[in-house]
């Protein structure tokens, strides 16, 4: 019975996140505050704990310290962190991404067929031999239509003659 009722509980949430949040190429999602809060407590914890591990570092996160995620959602402050994601409220919603600092330091090299998973989250096709690793905050402008931390987490990919892309 208790298998059920968790299965339950996991299908509420996935249902809730294909209608309600909004996931984005450069690997973050929005959810809207209102629409999140209106959901049963149970159901919530599991939205976010599978927001967590899409935009994370692809763990799950402790009940617990979901359930302190939970209670930081209706209270204040601008940011959490919690299994590589950071999860950030603005006045109408929640961001989830990344975590720039946890994201591996090595590069990734490119194999011979041109293709990657960098950070378990992207695809990359490049020159063999290229380098990927986190953009971070050197090297390229500032994108005023992303947050600074998803910006921070997206691949920047070094080619073999030196260019940087992204």
């Amino acid at each position: 019975e208790a298998r059920m009722v968790s299965e339950g509980l996991a299908a509420a949430a996935t249902d809730w996140c294909s209608h309600h949040a909004k996931g984005f190429d450069e690997g973050y999602c929005l959810i809207p505050l209102v629409d999140f809060r209106n959901v049963a407590a149970a159901i919530r914890s599991r939205i976010l704990g599978q927001l967590i591990k899409i935009y994370g570092s692809g763990h799950g996160a402790e009940p617990a310290e979901l359930a302190l995620l939970m209670d930081w959602t209706c209270g204040t402050g601008p940011r959490r962190t919690l299994g590589g994601a950071i999860v950030g409220r603005r006045k109408d919603h929640l961001i989830i991404g990344r975590e720039p600092g946890r994201i591996s330091g090595e590069s990734l090299v490119v194999s011979g067929d041109g293709r990657g998973l960098w950070d378990h989250r992207f695809e990359v096709k490049a020159a063999p031999g290229s380098r990927v690793r986190a953009l971070g905050e050197g090297g390229v402008a500032r994108l005023k239509t992303l947050p600074a931390f998803v910006q921070n987490a997206l691949p920047a990919i070094e080619l073999p003659d030196g260019s940087l892309c992204v």
